[in-house]
Parts: C-alpha cells; structure tokens; sequence
C-alpha cells in the first residue's frame, strides 16, 4: 500500500511544482487534451479503488439505481494552463521524475513493478484512457514505491522532444496565439491556421510570440502585427503532404470490364484514374520535426478525402478502401490499415484524424470493417492474425471510454463523448459563437464536449443531435450528443464482435471465438431491447435522459441490418413498410440523411454515400434485393449526372430531392469540398456490384421540371474544359431503353 504524503510534504511538492506544459513534456503526453477521458472513466477508477480491484474493460460503468443519467455529463476535466491544479510537480534526482498530490492507490499494484519511466509509459500509452493528470499520479506511484535514491530511466531526448510537442500543442490546440489567430478572421476557414506548419521550431515561435504579447498594450495584439507574425512564422498547409502515384495503382483494370453498361464503365475508369490526385504521403521534413507540424505522421501513403480534407481521416478510409479494393490495389488498402494499426499503437484508438487537434476523439470503429473488406478480397490471414491486437485494442478504448450499462440491459453500450478543454481548434470560431448564450464555463465545456463528441460521430452536424425544445432547439448551441445512445455506433460494435469471433475461430482460438461470439448475441438482444420499436417497424436512437425512442427518420437507423444485429423473428417487411410510409423513397437521387431541414449538412436534403452505402448492403443482406437495387440505381444516377454536368467532379454530397444538376449539397460549417475520396470508393463498389444490371439513361426533361436550367449532357460535353475524361456523346447520349438485363 502506498503512503499517504505528508501536508508539509505536499507543500514542499507545490513549491516545487512546474507548468501543465513541463508535466506534459516529462511525460510524453503529445496532446493537450484529454485522450479520451471521460467521467465514466474517472467513476470506474473511483469505484475500483473501494473495492482494491483494477478497472476492468469487463466491467464498464453503471447508471446509478435511479436511473439518472445526469451523473454521465458532470463537469468536464479542465487542462487549460489557466486552471492548471497545483497538484503538478516534479520530483528530482539524478533525473526528474513526475508526481501529482491526489494518488490513485488502487492503481499502484499494476505499476509497482515498472522500474523505469519508459516501461511507465508503455504500460500507460496501453491503457489509453488516462488523461495527464492519472498519468502523473502512476507517475507518482512509481516513484514513491521505490527508494528516493533510486534514479528513473535517464532519457533525455524524450524530455526535450516532450517539451516541444507540449510546446506545439500550445501553438494549435489551445493557448493565447490559437484565440487570437482564430478570433481574428485572419482566415476564412479556422481549418487553414492549424494546418500551417511552423518555419521554426515550436520553442523559439512560442517565445516570439509572447514577446509581442508583452509589447502588446492590454495584451491584445493588433490584427496588422498578428499577421505579420503569422507570414513570418507559418508556412501555407498542404507541403507537409506530397502527392504521390499508388505503387500498386494500374492505369487499366480488367474488372471493370464487367460493368456491362459502356458510359458508367467510362466513369468508373475516370474515379479510379482519381486515386492519384487523392494519395499522399507524409514529407519526411515532417518525420524529422515532427514539433513544427499540427500533422501526425503516419508510415505508408493514404488517400484523402480532398477539398479542405488533407489529412487521413478514420471512418472515411473504410468507404474509400471499398473503392480501392475495386481498383485491385491491395498494397495501398494494407497500408492504410497498417497507418491505423500505427496509430492505436501510438494512443490506443484511432484519431478523428492524424492531427494533433483531432486526438480527444475516434471516430465510427470501423477498423474492423477495413480488415474484414481486406480479407475477403485476399484471404490474407497472416494480416488477420496481425491486425487483432489493434482490433483488441481499440474495443478496450471503446469499452473504457464510451461505455454504459444498466442492470436490466441485456448488454452494455455505447455512445459518442468526447470531454472538452475548449473549442475545436478547427471550428474555434464556430464553437465560441455557438456558446455565446451561455455564461457559466463547465456549462460551455460540456456544450463543447458534445459538439466534438457530433464529430466523433462522422456527422458533423445535425438535428440528431439537438434538442428540439427550448430557446436553443435545432441549432448547435442544444447539441447533447452524450445524452443520445446511437443505433449505429452500437450496431457497429455488435457487428465487430461477431467478426472478431469468425477471425478467432480461422486463427485457431476457439475459447476467443466463443467469447465474442458470447458478447455478440448479448449485444444484439439488447439492440432489440433498446432500440427496436415493434410498433413503427425500426430501430430508433435512445434517449438516456426521457428514456424513450427518438422516433425520428435517420439513415443511420439501418445499420443494425448490415452488422447483421437483427433479432430472432425480425421481419425484412417491416422496414419496408416504415421506409415507404416515411417518404424518403420519392425523391429522384436517393434517400436522404433526415426529413429535417435543418440547415446541416447531414441533414435534408443531403445524402451521402457511406449511409447510403450502407442502407444499401444492409437491405440486401436481409434480403430486399428489389429495394436495394432501387436506392443504388437512383444514387448512381444521380453522382453521375453531377459528375458529367460538373466537368467531372465528384463531391462529399449531393442534394437527392431534385435531379436538377446544379443543385449541389450544402449547409454546414464550410464550403462544398469536392474529390472525393468516399464518393468515389462508394461509387467504384456499387458499379462493381450493380454493373451487370444497370443502364444509364439521359432523363427527360419532362420528368424533371427543376432541371431545365440544366443544359443537355451533349452540350456539356462539348464544352468541358476537361473532355478527355467525359464519355463520348455517341455512347452516352442513346434514346431511352425500357429494356433491364436480367
């Protein structure tokens, strides 16, 4: 058991106690944010230590017996330097050492044996749910179980590359130089500073900057200086990535040529020809100073999504590598798993994306889908064995970090939460006007939190998250993305399991297999326990604070039929019907994201192509190939029709409720980004899918009276200024045929 410090002790410690900045550089910690931590965490911690047990991703939190579920939001931890505890210190010897006052006993039987403060780290980095401050107090255990005299690992370049990402942290996750670029409009789009690598390196641009902020009259530095400083100081984004040609990539594919109908083969052999224009890979400028860099490096090429979209980002590199896999190029698909496995091995889950600002939430885990995708098409179980402790890895995350249980649940489940330290340094602007109505600080940090937890999400933003009452409802300043059990996230995980029990039982490990297999028919009876509405034949998200469904229509209430998460007697008809009485299958180009006109972007009258992909698959595994087929023609139709009208572009969304194609995809924070990697990969596997049956046909412009601002396809291709990727006229333009091969 380790000692209660003394209080005279504990004021010598203070006295010698130095910033958040130098814990987080001792330590290691590369972000400023908390790595995922969140309450529940910090309540399972507190609870373990009563009973002497170590947390456990077996036992995840409990609502309390009342079924108040406001213990799951209380207030956030806070780790801007302006409220930094005084419980930071350091401790020296030969070498320093870090410590904190408050002590987690119950932790200490785990780290006592560590003897050095690499072997700390590595124990620490694989539990990857401890924020700076518990990693300070294992820290502390450590060190006080052990002799004072007893000199810790010497590593001193460690210590210095810390300090340098505390230090760069600073400059793009939070500090004064953030919220004075950001709050400036120095650029249209917050994105666009935190992109911007250093010219020099993060110690020497921190002490400049605080020299003028010391010049600067009440501390506010003018807009003229403020911009001089950034043009001496940053370069423009985008040098820290090169655009590279896929080694695996071939500029004629034969299975294409199984795509019967002759204009979408054209197309589909233009969207592969993209994946050049899309693939980058990570300057070794920035693998040599990492420091002067917002971007994380990660091993091998990837694609991007494009547009604004520079940087590898999670859920969008499993729809991107169905497109890959449609293109043969396995060697890219492998290494952008290995870029994730890379990435979990670093923090323990994936990142939003690979940016020091992305690193305080995941995204959809869909890591498991990537590498079931991968070994369906190679049957590469050698990569399968690999990848499972990564899979492994990123369920404990999940499990610790975003995980809730009641006793009369079938299951335990998931929600998206993300805990705040302050805006999102690539919305800044955005997220300080959305809490400009409210005052009390742990109040905007929770708004905060949830708005981040909507981007660990993957749909950032919409009406799913808002409250719909109040002074706030339908508009960002409600998001209570916490208080919402989403049907998707939770079909997600199920569906992981009951992969993980078929890898396990290719790889020899049957006790595994059952295990999971085990967990994964627990999860899907409460999925039908939780979110199965008999009465309007759907799943429907879960509200933790009214306990009742939202019943309301979201193309993410269909995925518990791709993860294969349906229950025993469920009826496929069923959502047919609710999916004809809801309306979304009138419209010409697809069914859109919600029947809500919020202004979001992942709402009407937008659609786009991961959930589309996967209503899509998910109705043709419960057997409504018919329906399927109707959504995946109309989608295809309708990107190809832009792309043709567009000069060959691909866009991150399109506008389904008219076939007028002018009328793009809007709303939201930023402007159309076009591309696109997602898009694309959706696309390639649905012509790959599709390819036999479908024929593209010029609709009539009777059909559609909104399209008659649209020219016909001819005259667009005449005039594209980029023709040699547009079908020729005499293929595309043939009369309307009635006729469908079977």
């Amino acid at each position: 058991m380790v000692k209660q410090i003394s209080s005279k002790c504990v004021q010598r410690i203070i006295r010698r106690s130095h910033t958040v900045e130098r814990l987080r550089a001792c330590s290691g910690i590369i972000c400023s944010s908390s790595q995922g931590k969140t309450f529940e965490n910090e309540t399972k911690i507190q609870a373990s230590t009563s009973s002497n047990k170590e947390p456990s991703i077996l036992h995840p939190l409990k609502a309390d017996q009342n079924e108040n579920i406001s213990i799951l939001s209380s207030k956030p931890q806070q780790l801007r330097n302006s409220e930094a505890p005084s419980s930071y210190l350091t401790m020296k010897h030969e070498t320093e050492r870090i410590a904190a006052i408050n002590i987690n006993n119950s932790m200490a039987p785990k780290i006592i044996g560590l003897s050095t403060r690499s072997a700390i780290f590595e124990w620490a980095h694989s539990n990857h749910s401890f924020s700076p401050a518990t990693l300070a107090s294992i820290v502390c255990v450590r060190s006080l179980h052990t002799a004072i005299n007893t000199p810790l690992e010497e590593d001193p370049s460690l210590i210095r590359q810390g300090k340098l990402n505390a230090m760069r942290n600073e400059i793009y996750c939070h500090g004064s130089l953030l919220a004075a670029v950001q709050t400036s409009h120095l650029f249209i789009d917050c994105k666009h500073f935190v992109d911007m690598p250093l010219k020099l390196d993060a110690e020497v641009t921190l002490k400049d900057w605080n020299k003028i902020i010391n010049e600067a009259q009440n501390g506010q530095v003018n807009p003229a200086a403020l911009n001089v400083f950034i043009q001496e100081h940053f370069e423009q984004p985008g040098g820290e990535l090169e655009e590279i040609e896929p080694v695996d990539f071939q500029h004629e594919v034969k299975a294409f040529e199984r795509i019967d109908d002759e204009a979408y083969r054209i197309w589909a052999k233009d969207l592969h020809k993209k994946w050049p224009t899309l693939c980058r890979r990570v300057s070794q400028k920035v693998q040599s100073n990492p420091q002067q860099y917002s971007l994380i490096p990660v091993p091998n090429p990837f694609i991007v999504p494009g547009g604004r979209f520079r940087e590898m980002y999670y859920w969008d590199s499993y729809f991107t590598i169905k497109g890959l896999l449609a293109s043969e190029m396995f060697s890219t698909v492998r290494g952008m798993i290995e870029n994730m496995g890379h990435l979990i091995e670093m923090f323990g889950y994936v990142p939003n994306g690979n940016r020091v600002y992305y690193l305080n939430r995941s995204q959809p885990p869909l890591l498991t889908w990537c590498v079931d995708a991968y070994f369906q098409r190679t049957g590469d179980l050698e990569f399968v064995r690999r990848s499972m402790a990564w899979l492994e890895k990123e369920m404990e995350f999940f499990t610790r970090n975003r995980c809730i249980h009641k006793e009369d649940w079938k299951s335990h489940l998931f929600r998206y939460h993300v805990v705040a330290g302050g805006p999102r340094p690539e919305s800044y602007r955005e997220d300080v006007e959305c809490a400009e109505h409210i005052s009390d600080a742990p109040e905007k940090l929770r708004l905060w939190g949830d708005i981040m937890a909507a981007a660990e999400s993957g749909r950032d933003f919409s009406a799913r998250w808002f409250h719909n009452e109040g002074p706030q409802a339908g508009k960002m300043g409600s998001t209570r993305t916490s208080s919402i059990l989403p049907i998707d996230l939770n079909s997600i995980i199920c569906g992981n399991l009951k992969t993980f029990a078929h890898f396990y039982n290719l790889l020899g490990m049957p006790e595994a297999a059952a295990k999971s297999h085990e967990q994964f028919i627990n999860m899907k009876e409460a999925i039908h326990q939780i979110f199965w509405n008999d009465e309007m034949g759907c799943w429907f998200d879960y509200d933790l604070v009214s306990k009742e469904h939202v019943t309301t229509y979201f193309d993410t209430n269909f995925f518990p039929m791709f993860s294969e998460c349906v229950h025993e007697g469920f009826d496929p008809h069923k959502i047919g019907t609710y999916l004809e009485k809801s309306g979304v299958l009138t419209f010409p180009g697809g069914i859109p994201t919600s029947l809500i006109a919020s202004g979001q972007q992942w709402d009407f009258p937008n659609a786009w192509a991961p959930t589309t992909w996967v209503v899509i698959q998910g109705l043709r595994k419960i057997g409504m190939n018919d329906l399927a087929r109707i959504i995946a023609e109309k989608w295809i139709r309708k990107n190809y029709m832009m792309w043709l009208h567009s000069g060959g572009r691909m866009f991150e969304k399109y506008n389904v409720a008219t076939q007028c194609n002018k009328s793009q995809g809007g709303g939201g924070e930023y402007e159309l980004q076009e591309g696109f990697g997602w898009t694309n990969g959706v696309i390639l596997d649905l012509l790959m899918t599709y390819g036999h049956d479908l024929r593209w046909e010029e609709p009539h412009p009777s059909a559609s009276p909104d399209c008659l601002c649209c020219p016909p396809a001819d005259e667009i291709i005449k005039t594209t200024t980029n023709s040699s990727q547009i079908p020729d006229p005499s293929v595309v333009l043939r009369p309307p045929s009635t006729s469908q091969k079977a």
